[in-house]
C-alpha cells in the first residue's frame, strides 16, 4: 500500500457530519462540544493506524470492514472508572437487595457500559466481602460494554494505582495479587466469578443470558447518548429486569432521569435505601426501603423566581444583612414578606430564615423551618445542607451523612456535601471514604467556585482560596476534625 501524503486532506465539515451521523445510528454516541474534538482526535488517529489516502477511503473501510468501529469507538468512549465507586450503592446490593431475595432462585446482576471492569468486580468484592465467597453459589455477576478492546482489559483484571484512589489497603490487599511494576491483578476466584459480554446498549440485540435480571447497576454512561437514545436504552434495561428487579444509576444521574423513569411506563418507582436513590420494578416484593414523597411540581424557574418584597424592602435586603451578620435585622424583614405568591417564593423566604436561625445556634428551629421546606419539595437541598450542618452541631455522624447524601443527590454542582460527608467520615475513621469526599469536594470548588454551596450565604468564614487549601490538606491526610461551631 502506498505511504500516507504528507500533507494528508483535511476533515472537512461534510466528512464530519458524515461521521457523526453513522456513529449516533450505530451505536447512539453523539459527538457535541469538547466531545467533537475527541471524536475528530479518534477518526484521524484511525485514519493513520488504516493508512487511508483519503477521508473516503477511511469511510469506506470503517462501513465495511470488520472490526473498525469497535476500533473507533475503544478511542472515542471515556474508560473513566475505579474501584467502588458511590460505596453506597454497592452496599444497598449486599445489604438490602440480595438478602431479600436470598433463597429464591440465583440473584443476576448486570454492569450495563461496564469499561474496564472496575464496577463489576466491585460488586463481587462487595458480596464477599459482606456475605461470604457462598453468596456465590446463587448469584451471577456480569458486565456489558460496546468496546471489545476495553473488555478484553477488564476480563484480564490487571490496574494501577489510579483505580484505587481513595479505596481500603485492606480491600486491594484482600482481593488483588501485586505484579511487581506498579501493577495489580484482581484474585482469580473473584475475576473467574465475573462474565463479561460485549453489547451495544443502543443497538437491537442483547444476549439471552442478560434478560430477567435482578439488577442493573448503569452508572455515569447516559452521558455519551442524545435524549431519544438514552430513553431507547432505559426501555430496554428496564425490560431486561424481572418484577421487583432493582435499576442504579449514579448520584448525578438520578434526578435527570426521574421524570423520564417514573413517567415512562417503565413500571419503576424511585424509592430509597440508608439515603441512596434508585429505581425498583414493580412490586414483586416488599422491600424495608422509604418510597419518596414526590415533590410538589413548581413550575417556576428557580432562577427567575420573582423577589419578594414589602414596602421598600425585599428578600435580597435580607439576604444583604444575612452575609452582613446582622441576623435579628434580617429576620425582621423576612417575618414581613408575603410568601404565598408562589411555592417556591415561599421556599426561598423558609431556606434564608433556618439559614439565618442556624448561624444563631437556634438549632430546633432551624430544623422546623427545613421539614416545612420538605413538605413543599422533599428534595429541596437548602433544607437537606441546613440539616446536615444541625447534625453538625449536633455531633451527629449517621444524620450528617444521611442528609448530605440527599443533597449531593439533589445537586451534584454543590460543594458542602461532600466536605462535610469528609468529615463525618473521618470522625467516624473512615479514612478512604472521607479522602474520597474531600476529593469530591475540591473538584467541585474547583471547577464551580465556592459560591455553589446550596445555601444562601456561605457556611464557613473562609475564603474560596482557603477553603481550597483545606481540602487539599485533608486529600492528603483526612484526619478527624476538631468540634466546631457553625
Amino acid at each position: 500500500m502506498a505511504p500516507l501524503n504528507r500533507k494528508p486532506e483535511n476533515l472537512g465539515p461534510g466528512h464530519l457530519e458524515h461521521f457523526k451521523r453513522y456513529l449516533k445510528e450505530k451505536c447512539g454516541l453523539i459527538f457535541v462540544g469538547n466531545r467533537e474534538t475527541l471524536l475528530i482526535t479518534g477518526l484521524k488517529e484511525r485514519r493513520v493506524a488504516t493508512r487511508c489516502q483519503s477521508w473516503d477511503n477511511y469511510r469506506n473501510i470503517l462501513e465495511n470492514k470488520a472490526g473498525e468501529l469497535d476500533q473507533l469507538t475503544a478511542l472515542l468512549t471515556v474508560n473513566e472508572s475505579y474501584f467502588f465507586r458511590e460505596a453506597g450503592q454497592l452496599e444497598l446490593l449486599s445489604r438490602s437487595l440480595y438478602p431479600l431475595r436470598r433463597g429464591q432462585g440465583r440473584f443476576r446482576i448486570l454492569s450495563a457500559g461496564c469499561s474496564s471492569g472496575d464496577e463489576p468486580y466491585s460488586i463481587a468484592m462487595e458480596l464477599v466481602r459482606s456475605l461470604g465467597v457462598e453468596a456465590f453459589a446463587t448469584v451471577d455477576v456480569m458486565g456489558c460494554d460496546i468496546d471489545p478492546v476495553i473488555l478484553a482489559r477488564a476480563r484480564e483484571g490487571i490496574y494501577n494505582d489510579y483505580a484505587f484512589r481513595g479505596l481500603d489497603p485492606e480491600i486491594r490487599n484482600r482481593f488483588f495479587t501485586p505484579l511487581g511494576d506498579g501493577r495489580f491483578q484482581v484474585i482469580d476466584s473473584i475475576r473467574n466469578r465475573v462474565a463479561f459480554h460485549q453489547v451495544n446498549l443502543a443497538g437491537n440485540l442483547v444476549p439471552e443470558v442478560l434478560n430477567n435480571l435482578d439488577a442493573i447497576y448503569y452508572r455515569n454512561v447516559s452521558i455519551y447518548f442524545d435524549k431519544p437514545t438514552q430513553q431507547r436504552i432505559f426501555y430496554r434495561l428496564a425490560g431486561l429486569l424481572r418484577p421487583g428487579g432493582t435499576l442504579v444509576v449514579s448520584a448525578t444521574e438520578i434526578f435527570s432521569h426521574t421524570q423520564f423513569l417514573e413517567g415512562g411506563g417503565h413500571g419503576l418507582v424511585r424509592r430509597e435505601w440508608n439515603s441512596v436513590l434508585f429505581f425498583q420494578k414493580g412490586e414483586a416484593r416488599t422491600n424495608p426501603v422509604l418510597v419518596l414523597t414526590p415533590p410538589i411540581p413548581i413550575a417556576v424557574n428557580r432562577e427567575t423566581v420573582p423577589t419578594p418584597t414589602v414596602g421598600t424592602q425585599s428578600y435580597e435586603d435580607a439576604l444583604k444583612l444575612a452575609m452582613e451578620n446582622r441576623f435579628d435585622a434580617a429576620l425582621s424583614i423576612l417575618d414581613k414578606l408575603p410568601g404565598s405568591a408562589t411555592p417556591m417564593a415561599s421556599i426561598k423566604i423558609i431556606g434564608l430564615k433556618a439559614a439565618i436561625l442556624l448561624r444563631q445556634n437556634r438549632i430546633a428551629e432551624a430544623r422546623q423551618y427545613c421539614h416545612d421546606m420538605q413538605k413543599m419539595d422533599a428534595l429541596m437541598v437548602e433544607s437537606h445542607v441546613i440539616m446536615g450542618l444541625a447534625d453538625r452541631h449536633d455531633g451527629d455522624y449517621d444524620g450528617m451523612i444521611t442528609h448530605f447524601r440527599k443533597a449531593a443527590y439533589a445537586d451534584s454542582n454543590i460543594w458542602t456535601p461532600h466536605f462535610f460527608m469528609g468529615e463525618a467520615f473521618a470522625a467516624l475513621g473512615l479514612l478512604p471514604m472521607a479522602k474520597r469526599s474531600y476529593q469530591t469536594a475540591l473538584a467541585r470548588l474547583s471547577k464551580y467556585g465556592i459560591g455553589e454551596s446550596g445555601l444562601p450565604f456561605g457556611p464557613l468564614s473562609l475564603s474560596e482560596n482557603e477553603l481550597l487549601h483545606l481540602c487539599r490538606i485533608r486529600v492528603q491526610s483526612p484526619t478527624t476534625p476538631e468540634p466546631k461551631r457553625i
